[in-house]
């Protein structure tokens, strides 16, 4: 056998090649395969030379080196991988063959014994293609011939052999119509697609399997993908951004049988009903609603467009089967809406005669049962059909039946954006029924009066609508919300179609394309801008309380379910044909008008949610029914029914005394509400108010209470004075509550480490009535719990321990009377409660020249974690301002029903935990952020109510409780426990987002920030089991795919593009005297991060302060680092920026407003993967500046000056190594 010589050694040419192949995940087995155009980078011409051992005159022009490099490299490839022991003369010889019988890439595949070069072609060469060898020459060509889909070319049918270039699953698999729906990562040169030539970031796209189901052989599974097919291919041409485009259609033989699949545009959101369910719609902004707007109108402009159709064929579509879940939503990376496309085109119809025309009824199906339009079931009348038997209208489906369902889904997008997703899960609750449950349909069916059927808009919808239309942030005419909302009523949830059917029909019968001057006039609504919010039942056995619009008969809903006429007008109003509907849209965005500028106040009144009814279920003396003032809490917010702890706290007797406070019961009442008084507990009692009866009665005490909240537990509509028995006694049941029941979860003290964690001073409180409190210096073998003050200190002057009174504290006392207000309050609840230390900054800690702050700063993760309560002062800031003053008045009325019985209250919701706490101004200093998250559980003294968080959940002093799962996050006494069991990605982004938080947080020293925040970045470094300080992470990890921890966290940059960072001056002495440039603790401004897509970039090499082998020292804080050593080790490089044509080089100076060259250099951190050339790629870089500084080595110190990323081609060839400090 003839192997040669070469410049390669066995196996080493195939190696070289078979290096870059990737895995298909496409199907049951997974195939490697050489993505396309791979070979060019590797089989040069100097390549094919070494492998043919060629000498220098048989050079580059060689016909054999021409046509291997030209013609051939995939049969040259793949003959290298079978006969891998071949090279030289040898491999030249085989090449000859193939060239001679006219072999090229162009006709692969092929079957090898074909053709002669199978055969032994001369006496005395051995043979050297065996049955063997050509099978596998036949099965290994599949390897370099992994389709490459074109979107101009959209249908391919394929050998079962050839592998789908699909490298990576994701999301979960989805139901369409007719089949199955998966996600895919294509490699990237596998698709070129037109109208997206240079992708940014990986490439998806979703696969649509073709499955036959039980009723359906795989002969009709085919019609079905052909009509769909060829529909998605005639959409393609309407060139319609917001409908979902189709890039590829293929058929696959496998098994002796065709399996067929479409290739879409990959939606990386999901569907409208996710975004409804996960956006983060934290407000109404006028911006959001600007985005939802903006989507509608592309949706309508998608039907208007797919209505109209092909101009040169007249073929048009309806799609028959429109619903939250066929509206697919693609995610943009600047946290907005995002885009909004019709997908599912698989029941699209297309008709070329109009509707009107048409006696037949349509052979698509129909749609969704939720979304289908009143014809559905009471069917059209054209005029043209044969009268039929039984009378009954045949259901014929026009385009109109698209315009239905986009009434439906705008009117929920309505609901959402004002009420968010809980306000939309109760109104799909509204509209439902006992037979069809959530399925049911926004229209109903009612006898006519003359007999028959006929259908009317939901009346439950019809409510909504009214509701929404009085309500100021919905005025038509004035906002875009109350212009959506008319477009709905008056044009597109209107059972009537016209006389056309949706079909634009000229006075000689043919489609009429332009002229609609005499179309239907839109008519305003009837409505009341006076609406005050309303209520929603809830389904219970308690009384229900309602207030309602006032209450129409059946035949009523008939007139009042369709927008009225204006007077005169001689046209019906009837539903709106997708081109009213777009241009109706373009009238909205065009002139988009915000919602009203509100105060909180307003804010809170104007945007409640909408209910029909509110609700109380009670067994004791003092009932409350809460009425809703208050705008609901994030969307995220639930809320927790505990009455089983509410009625144990009412059943005390402290609260007796609060109960005998509150029995003057209202006599100004209305004559309904005192037949309410009188009846509320009556088994089965419902009463309703009108709207209007409250208006009329504004003056009766419980008629002027704004609003209804939807649920309405048992708890306090009477607070008990702040300071009161019987307010401490709430707190006390809280903590007794949470010791009892969460002894096993992070709530639970461990008191093995009690002694560890205690703080070095504590005031001794002593008992009630004591006119003293001591400074004490706790010793071995004290095992007494402490409360934790958290405050803000406010101006000037400063209650203080220093060296010249901290003698006097501890052994005189500190006169009670001297504390000012939050200290003298904080005494008060911590002896109120039973403890008998607490731990406040200012006294505990000793202050100014010569104190042990920096030392006790330290320390600050041991004293709020291992504190029994924290007690938070969200109300005026400053040491005088106290807590345990009065509250904001709570608007309540009492009832009593008659003489001698218990009275019961109606009163505000006033549970506001984000308002109050979270976005109060406690919570805007850095400190707290730290000692918020340290804490085990938290007592909030705020302006209106206590609130007590610990790890399970919320409670409010008025006896609801509520959980967050994003405020759960910093609120979890074990910190940061919630976010472990997530991938390393996901942690990245939440330690990211906590530093940014904590970076826009306010301090009274600019230098504590490095300290501040420091109890918080133990707990992340341990959690994570990585070293680090400074606000920065790093995994020591050699292995370049796992050094993306540090890295990513240097990638910090400021926050704002007109901002700028400022350097802190850290005067010598402090715990921290010395922060690095390369950390953002360094500067004080907000900060974000630079984030390169995960998985997808190749980190450099860098030495951080934590590289040294030297052990860290037992409890030493990660931020000081050893030996005083903070600098980077990396090699810097030269750059131009100005060099990019592209705009991807971006970088970000810290501090602004001086030239960057050319005095900086860059080091690079990372650039991206993959196979192009280096010069092409971006790189994520650290720019730094050298300073005048030598540092104990003798080496020049860098520091520095900004982040951010440069293509290849911006990045000097050479680079000397630096040391960053």
């Amino acid at each position: 056998m003839t192997t040669s010589s070469s410049r390669f050694s066995d196996g080493e040419l195939s190696a070289r090649i078979w290096r870059d192949v990737k895995k298909s995940v496409f199907g049951d087995q997974e195939r490697e395969f050489l993505p396309e155009r791979y070979l060019d980078s590797i089989i040069t011409r100097q390549y094919v030379i070494d492998a043919f051992d060629l000498s220098q005159e048989e050079d580059f022009n060689n016909e054999l080196v021409v046509y291997t490099f030209s013609e051939a490299k995939k049969i040259f490839a793949t003959t290298v991988h079978v006969l891998d022991w071949l090279a030289g003369s040898g491999l030249r010889d085989v090449m000859k063959d193939f060239m001679a019988c006219g072999i090229t890439d162009k006709r692969l595949p092929i079957k090898l014994t074909d053709f002669a070069v199978a055969t032994p072609l001369k006496s005395g060469r051995n043979i050297i293609w065996t049955p063997k060898r050509c099978k596998d020459f036949d099965q290994h060509q599949w390897t370099y011939l992994a389709q490459v889909f074109c979107t101009k070319d959209i249908h391919y049918t394929l050998d079962q052999r050839c592998i789908l270039p699909f490298t990576a699953r994701v999301g979960d698999d989805d139901a369409g119509s007719y089949g199955q729906v998966s996600g895919y990562k294509i490699c990237r040169e596998h698709l070129d697609d037109v109208e997206n030539p240079t992708p940014i970031g990986p490439t998806y796209v979703a696969v649509k399997t073709m499955r036959p189901t039980m009723k359906q052989d795989r002969k009709e599974t085919a019609l079905i993908w052909e009509r769909e097919a060829d529909a998605m291919w005639k959409m393609n041409k309407l060139g319609q951004k917001h409908i979902l485009r189709c890039l590829a259609t293929f058929r696959r033989i496998h098994n002796n049988e065709e399996d067929h699949y479409l290739m879409l545009e990959w939606a990386n959101g999901g569907n409208l009903r996710k975004l409804w369910n996960t956006f983060n719609r934290k407000s109404l902004t006028p911006e959001l609603v600007q985005a939802v707007a903006v989507q509608l109108r592309g949706l309508a402009e998608a039907i208007f467009t797919a209505h109209q159709g092909d101009p040169v064929t007249k073929a048009t579509f309806r799609h028959g089967d429109i619903k939250p879940e066929n509206i697919l939503w693609f995610k943009d990376d600047s946290g907005g809406i995002g885009t909004l496309k019709i997908g599912d085109w698989g029941t699209a119809k297309q008709h070329n005669i109009v509707t009107r025309l048409r006696t037949n009824p349509t052979s698509s199906g129909s749609g969704t049962r939720r979304y289908e339009p009143p014809e559905e079931v009471i069917g059209l009348v054209n005029g043209l059909s044969p009268s039929s038997h039984s009378n009954t209208p045949k259901k014929l489906r026009s385009r109109l039946y698209d315009i239905w369902p986009m009434g439906c889904i705008t009117l929920e997008f309505l609901i959402w954006l004002m009420y968010g997703p809980q306000g939309l899960r109760r109104f799909n609750h509204c509209v439902s029924s006992d037979e069809l449950g959530s399925s049911a349909p926004f229209y109903q069916i009612i006898k006519k009066e003359s007999g028959g059927n006929k259908a009317v808009v939901h009346k439950s919808v019809v409510k909504w609508m009214d509701h929404m239309a009085k309500d100021p942030v919905c005025a038509p005419g004035s906002t875009a919300l109350g212009d959506l909302l008319e477009l709905v009523r008056d044009s597109l949830l209107v059972v009537d179609v016209p006389s056309n059917m949706g079909s634009e029909i000229s006075e000689n019968g043919d489609p009429k394309q332009d002229d609609f001057s005499g179309e239907t006039t839109l008519v305003e609504p009837v409505r009341n801008t006076n609406l005050e919010s309303t209520s929603e039942q809830v389904p219970t056995t308690a009384p229900r309380i309602s207030i309602i619009a006032p209450e129409t008969s059946s035949s009523q809903l008939a007139t009042e379910c369709v927008p009225l006429k204006k007077s005169g007008s001689p046209y019906k109003v009837t539903r709106a044909l997708a081109r009213q509907f777009r241009d109706q849209m373009k009238v909205i965005t065009g002139q988009p008008n915000a919602p009203p500028d509100l105060d909180a106040e307003e804010s809170r009144r104007d945007l409640c949610q909408p209910a029909e009814h509110f609700t109380a279920e009670s067994s004791f003396g003092l009932e409350g029914l809460s009425v809703s003032a208050t705008e609901r809490f994030d969307d995220s917010w639930d809320l927790i029914e505990d009455n089983q702890f509410t009625q144990r706290v009412f059943s005390s007797n402290e609260l007796a005394a609060l109960r005998d406070e509150y029995t003057a019961p209202s006599s100004n009442l209305c004559e309904q509400c005192a037949d309410f008084r009188t009846q509320l507990w009556r088994p089965g009692f419902d009463i309703s108010y009108t709207l209007e009866h409250l208006r009329e009665h504004h003056q009766c005490d419980l008629c002027s209470i704004e609003g209804a909240d939807r649920n309405v537990p048992l708890g306090l509509p009477c607070l008990p004075k702040a300071g009161a028995e019987a307010y401490f006694h709430i707190m006390r049941e809280w903590l007794h509550h949470c010791d009892n029941n969460h002894r096993d979860t992070p709530c639970g003290l461990d008191r093995s480490n009690l002694a560890d964690s205690r703080p070095t001073r504590m005031i001794a409180v002593g008992k009630a009535g004591d006119s003293k409190v001591y400074l004490y210096k706790t010793k071995p073998g004290d095992n007494e719990e402490w409360i934790a003050l958290s405050h803000q200190w406010g101006t000037g002057p400063h209650f203080c321990t220093t060296l010249s009174n901290v003698e006097q504290y501890t052994r005189d006392g500190i006169d009670f009377a001297d504390l000012p207000g939050t200290f003298r309050d904080a005494v008060i609840a911590t002896r109120a409660l039973g403890f008998a230390y607490l731990w406040i900054d200012s006294l505990c800690i000793i202050q100014g020249p010569g104190g042990d702050f920096e030392q006790e700063a330290k320390r600050m993760e041991q004293v709020y974690s291992g504190a029994d309560c924290v007690f938070a002062s969200s109300r005026s800031p400053g040491h005088d301002a106290g807590f345990l003053q009065a509250r904001t008045k709570r608007d309540t009325v009492i009832l009593q029903r008659k003489p001698g019985e218990a009275p019961f209250c109606v009163a505000d919701s006033i549970d506001d935990f984000n308002s109050h706490v979270l976005e109060g101004s406690l919570n805007r200093r850095g400190w707290v952020l730290q000692e918020h998250a340290l804490a085990r559980r938290t007592i909030y003294f705020t302006d209106y109510q206590t609130y007590f968080e610990c790890g399970d959940g919320v409670r409010c002093e008025t006896m609801t409780k509520m959980t967050n799962g994003l405020a759960a996050f910093l609120g979890d006494p074990n910190f940061p426990r919630l976010i472990m069991p997530a991938g390393q990605g996901e942690k990245i982004l939440r330690y990211q987002d906590l530093y940014k938080k904590y970076s826009r947080l306010s301090l009274s020293r600019e230098t504590d920030r490095p300290m501040a925040i420091d109890g918080l970045q133990e707990r992340i470094l341990k959690a994570l089991n990585v070293d680090g300080g400074f606000g920065i992470l790093d995994e020591g990890s050699k292995d370049r795919r796992k050094r993306g921890l540090l890295r990513r966290s240097l990638l910090w940059c400021r926050e704002s593009e007109k901002g700028s960072l400022k350097r802190i001056l850290f005067p010598p002495g402090r715990a921290i005297s010395v922060v690095p440039s390369w950390s953002w603790m360094a500067y004080s401004g907000g900060i974000n991060y630079i984030s390169p897509e995960f998985g997808r970039i190749e980190w450099q090499d860098l030495k951080s302060p934590w590289s040294s082998s030297l052990p860290a020292n037992a409890g030493e804080s990660h931020t000081d680092i050893r030996g005083g050593n903070v600098a980077l080790v990396a090699k810097a490089w030269g750059y131009d920026a100005s060099l990019d044509c592209s705009g991807r080089s971006v970088v970000i100076e810290d501090c602004p407003g001086g030239s960057l060259r050319p005095a900086t250099k860059c080091v690079v951190l990372g650039k991206e993967k993959g196979s192009k050339a280096d010069d092409d790629k971006i790189h994520y870089v650290l720019v730094i500046r050298e300073t005048k500084g030598i540092d104990r080595n003798g080496n020049r110190v860098y520091e520095r000056a900004g982040a951010g990323t440069l293509i290849g081609t911006c990045i000097m060839s050479t680079g000397t190594m630096v040391n960053i400090h």
